[in-house]
């Protein structure tokens, strides 16, 4: 019974709420056609039509004629109203139309509707050279402000109206209307001075380092022996982009934005840098490559003072670094030189070392620069270089030089045969590779501002590679350099991009590591100078091998020579012992094959050598048989194809030559391999 009873009351009043049109209906999808007003006079009385009118400010801009009943369409006319929001349509009785519902729009008598606006609020700020004066307003539409009088102002300086940002037009009453969110900047005159003191502004400064002008002043002086020294906010220094980039004159211009066209420019002499370098890399393998040798380097060139360190980690690239700050910071071996040029550590095992964590490095000391590098594997894929920008942003947020400055190193394409499995990526090809890295770094690094310097070792390695030193600057199966050459080389390199040094200090540099040949120490330094002058092209070494470095269409229309073999080498013509024979046996015997001897005869000019990637050969030579002691031993080439010329032959009058594998000792098994990676071309007689 209970039940019954709820179940009535609940039927009842749901009925009455319908009868009393307490719910009201949502439009249709067409409510300006909702299909149920049938053109019926909806209690009209009789009377056949209504006139709804539409005004805005008193104006009518539309008037529709409609039966009772029907629905009141959107009116076509333009709503919108400077410094105001349009809320919606104002009944005579102040009610706005709800004009989402269909009840609302029924017409069932004559009706005006007036637009209905609410007034729009806007942001009012006053500055003075660059600094706001008090909070922000905010105003409405059409109201009056007064521009600010209270502010602070220089006593040599005299406030002449106000000018709203983005218009040259001076205001100089005191009030101004709101018509939008404005800022309003002081105009301002200077008043009649004597002269004025441009004190503390260098006039030399190092390469690589900023303008620095913190302790410079602008005085005017007046006639009364008055002074005003003007606040860092009246006066400007205008530094060019690219300064200290090069050891060269910059202009400086110093503008006080008092006065319009009031300024004064100083010539800056930008000189090298041998009072210290200040340099932390975050890297991996091939950054320790790079400063193993560079204390001694920077000292041999006269710097004063040397801080040289690296963060550590084998084979990191940029998102590994910043996947370490997330996950295992503590991934770093950090090393750097003691006060005796030694580094503190030589531990490259990442189980055993002490390991530190990429802050500590950084907050080690307040270093100048920090140097970043890509990871090898990495270094010529353009998209890898994305997050550099994060790294960066890390990186100064620890740094305790809040002048920091950033330089990248670009590294170098592996070696022509290398057995990495990164190195599919470049098609087993190093120029592809050396290409990709320079296409990587010009597109992703070179933009970027942040960097102020780019460190050429890539290039300059390429550039030993077209010496007869040929592919022989790397030492393992992970192309790190040779501990002596290859190492001098990126030393060179970044010591000297960081410094700014001439290309006479370099060319003068006493220092070199032991064991180096005097052609050897030569080559190095031009690679580096030349990589300094072009640092995204290579330039060929004065000391390539004989012969004219050449490729695959050299052997056109020329014969295959037939040639044979033996196991074994030839020692150098130039040394005591068996300098002219063939030594077959012992000692490292197995990790050559040699040819027979050769005249000028049997290899003309013209004729074209072949070696495959991964191979190398030493031309050896000898003049009648003899001791050749006023010539040092031909170095071992990797280079595919040497198109042999007269200087190729010089004053030899035989030649033979020791092939061997490039990172590979012992080849005595590979005797079939042999003719198949070491060719000769003859030309055709005619």
């Amino acid at each position: 019974m209970k039940r019954f009873f709820i179940t009535t009351v609940l039927v009842l009043t749901a009925a009455l709420f319908a009868l009393c049109g307490c719910g009201e209906t949502p439009l249709p999808d067409n409510p300006d056609n909702p299909g149920s007003s049938g053109g019926t006079d909806g209690g009209s009385g009789g009377k056949t039509t209504y006139t709804v009118t539409f005004v805005i400010d008193g104006e009518t801009v539309e008037t529709q004629e409609l039966n009772p009943g029907e629905t009141i369409a959107d009116p076509k006319c333009d709503t919108s109203k400077e410094g105001h929001t349009f809320e919606g349509w104002q009944r005579p009785d102040g009610k706005l139309v709800k004009w989402n519902y269909v009840s609302e729009r029924k017409v069932t008598e004559d009706i005006t509707l007036t637009a209905y606006y609410s007034v729009n609020s806007y942001k009012i700020g006053f500055y003075y050279m660059g600094e706001q004066i008090g909070a922000t307003k905010k105003l409405g539409y059409g109201s009056e402000f007064a521009f600010p009088t209270d502010f602070a102002v220089g006593s040599a300086v005299e406030v002449t109206g106000w000018r709203e940002r983005g218009s040259e037009e001076i205001i100089s009453s005191s009030v101004a209307t709101v018509k939008r969110d404005a800022a309003y900047d002081a105009v301002v005159k200077l008043k009649p001075y004597k002269s004025i003191n441009y004190d503390g502004f260098p006039t030399e400064c190092y390469y690589l380092y900023g303008y620095d002008c913190e302790n410079a002043s602008v005085t005017l002086v007046y006639d009364d022996g008055s002074e005003y020294s003007l606040k860092k906010s009246e006066y400007e220094v205008i530094v060019p982009d690219d300064f200290a980039t090069e050891c060269k004159q910059y202009k400086i211009t110093v503008n006080i934005k008092l006065e319009e066209g009031l300024e004064r420019t100083f010539n800056v002499n930008v000189k090298e840098n041998k009072s210290k370098i200040s340099v932390l890399f975050i890297g991996n393998s091939y950054s320790d490559d790079t400063i193993d040798l560079s204390y001694k380097v920077a000292k041999g060139l006269g710097l004063d003072s040397v801080d040289i360190a690296t963060l550590y980690h084998p084979g990191c690239t940029i998102d590994m670094h910043l996947n370490f700050l997330k996950s295992n910071p503590r991934n770093y071996i950090f090393r750097y030189f003691d006060k005796n040029g030694e580094l503190n550590t030589a531990e490259d095992n990442m189980n055993t070392a002490k390991l530190s964590t990429m802050e500590e490095g950084i907050k080690f000391k307040p270093w100048d620069f920090i140097i970043l590098q890509q990871g090898s594997s990495m270094s010529g894929v353009p998209g890898s270089y994305g997050n550099i920008g994060a790294l960066i942003d890390y990186v100064r947020s620890k740094a305790t030089n809040p002048n920091v400055r950033f330089a990248f190193n670009m590294t170098w394409a592996y070696m022509d045969g290398s057995v990495r499995d990164e190195f599919a990526k470049y098609d087993y090809s190093q120029k592809k590779m050396y290409d990709s890295i320079i296409s990587s770094v010009k597109s992703q690094v070179e933009p970027n501002k942040t960097f102020v310097a780019i460190i050429p070792n890539g290039t300059a390695v390429q550039n030993a590679r077209t010496s007869v030193v040929g592919d022989n600057l790397t030492r393992d199966t992970s192309d790190h350099l040779t501990y002596g050459l290859g190492r001098y080389i990126a030393a060179l390199t970044f010591v000297s991009k960081m410094t700014g040094v001439s290309e006479a200090d370099i060319r003068s540099l006493p220092y070199a590591p032991s064991g180096l040949s005097a052609t050897q120490i030569a080559i190095a330094k031009e690679s580096a100078i030349n990589a300094l002058k072009t640092p995204f092209a290579v330039t060929q070494s004065t000391y390539a091998p004989p012969g004219i470095v050449a490729d695959a269409s050299s052997i056109e229309g020329k014969t295959e020579k037939e040639l044979t073999f033996s196991r074994g080498y030839y020692y150098s013509s130039n040394q005591n012992g068996d300098y002219y024979g063939l030594i077959s046996s012992g000692g490292i015997s197995g990790n050559y094959y040699a040819t027979a001897k050769f005249t000028k005869a049997d290899l003309p000019v013209g004729s074209v050598i072949y070696v495959a990637r991964g191979w190398q050969y030493r031309p050896e030579g000898w003049i009648n048989g003899g001791r050749n002691l006023e010539a040092d031993r031909p170095a071992n080439t990797s280079a595919q194809y040497i198109v042999i010329n007269e200087a190729w032959w010089g004053n030899y009058t035989e030649r033979a030559f020791n092939i061997s594998k490039l990172k590979t000792t012992d080849i005595t098994g590979e005797a079939d391999v042999i003719p198949t990676v070491f060719k000769i071309y003859l030309p055709n007689s005619d």
